[in-house]
Formats: C-alpha cells, structure tokens, sequence
C-alpha cells in the first residue's frame, strides 16, 4: 500500500522482492505449473518485455543489504531489523478459499522471517478482503491473483485517477501508485494503431513497473485444457475457449 509512508520505499520494495522465493513457490506448491514473471503482465503477449526487466532472484544476501541501505538493521538482536526504535513488521491480508494462495502466504511470511521482516497473516473470505483492500484501502500487503486481457490496456489497474483514497470508494488502482511516465504511457498506448509501436510502449510501461515494484508479481499459473484425442484442428487458445471452433472436426 503506497499510502503507507514505510512502503513508499522503493529499497524496501526491492528488498522485499528479493526476499520471496519465488522459484521455490512454482516448484513447490504449483508443482512447475506455471511461470515467474517480473512484471505484471501477460507473460506470453508481445507486450510483455523480452529484456529488460530486472529479475529479482531470491537472494537473502541482497534483500539484507537493501533493507540495510533503507535504514533497517536488527539492533538488538531478536531475529527483526528495526529503524528509529521501531520493528519492521507489516500484515499481509489474505483471502480465504484458494489453498495454494493461501500456502503462498505462509511461504512469504517464513521467506521474509529469514530477511528479518516480520509479517502477520491476516486471512479473511474473499468477500472481506474487497471490502478492506479495494474498497477501504485499509491494508500494509495484501495478496490477490489477477486476470489480464488478451489486448494489453493497463488503465483500469494503474492508471493514477484509479486510485482512490476515499474510504468506501473502491478503485482498482489498489497499491494507490501514481506516475505521470506510466499515464503518459498508457495514454499513448491507447491512441496507437501499429500493434509494433504498441509493443514498444508497453514494454516501456513493463520496465517501469518492474523498477518501481508497486506489485511484486510472483507468478503466471498455466491453464490446463483437456480435450478428446479425436478432435482435430483445434488450437488451445489462453483467452479464448471456442477459438477457431469452425475448423474443428471429430474423427469417428
């Protein structure tokens, strides 16, 4: 939450981000089910930057130094780096009902134990969460999955009028982030008509999200899809369940 005057570190952001194994999240609870992005964008859309983008390799020694960098140290010695007197402890809202989500919050809660950060878990039905998170803005981390389109308008997630501050008002800007390079962008994403120009900027938009870290993005999950062997001519598609549907046929 970027209303947090603690969290408006981009150091600290850092830290925090090189602190979450995120590797060991897909490995471990989604079985090498999906894939580590570092930016929160469709990973294989063409607006999804190919280099670039800074990769946040867990990395313990890192995270330690940046939190040193930011002013946290542990200074008297109980396992949590403090600054001017005072623990670096934050709560992470979670939303109840998706076991694998809700292990992930106890994988970042033990992760950021290890780089002195002590997180509480706060587990709520889905429901609550809107209403604490999006709604009342009311929250240090929260975590939350997220669905993109298949043609990339960031605006409704980021762009700065989104953002609401106004308890009861909901806005899906929901960290509160607000640039003018990513309005700018975003702006000129919607007034392109050349699908390479487009590309260009949104990879732009997805390097500077990477940087600044209003989200630590940990992960695309991949989509399974089942289907008979005997049907033929049919492409699975990420958005779209019918896609090419009259080109199918079904051997007999």
């Amino acid at each position: 939450n970027l209303r947090n005057k603690i969290l408006q570190d981009v150091k600290l952001r850092t830290a925090i981000a090189y602190g979450i194994d995120r590797k060991g999240i897909v490995d471990g609870l989604l079985e090498g089910n999906g894939v580590i992005i570092n930016t929160p964008m469709v990973p294989t859309l063409w607006s999804y930057p190919k280099e670039g983008l800074v990769e946040y390799k867990f990395d313990e020694a890192k995270a330690k130094s940046l939190l040193k960098e930011a002013g946290y140290e542990d200074t008297n010695g109980d396992g949590i780096v403090d600054k001017e007197g005072k623990n670096l402890e934050l709560t992470l809202t979670v939303p109840t009902g998706d076991k694998i989500r809700e292990k992930t919050g106890t994988v970042i809660q033990e992760n950021l134990a290890k780089i002195g950060i002590k997180v509480k878990i706060e587990s709520m039905e889905f429901k609550a969460v809107m209403e604490k998170v999006v709604g009342n803005h009311d929250f240090e981390l929260y975590l939350m999955g997220n669905t993109l389109d298949a043609d990339p308008d960031p605006t409704p997630n980021w762009y700065s009028t989104q953002a609401s501050d106004e308890k009861g008002v909901f806005g899906w800007n929901i960290t509160g982030f607000r640039s003018e390079e990513e309005d700018k962008l975003m702006d000129m994403n919607r007034t392109a008509t050349d699908i390479s120009e487009r590309a260009k900027i949104l990879n732009e938009f997805g390097k500077l999200l990477n940087r600044e870290l209003p989200w630590i993005p940990l992960h695309a999950s991949d989509i399974v899809k089942a289907y008979n062997k005997g049907l033929k001519n049919y492409t699975p598609n990420t958005f779209v369940e019918f896609y090419s549907v009259e080109k199918w046929e079904m051997e007999k």
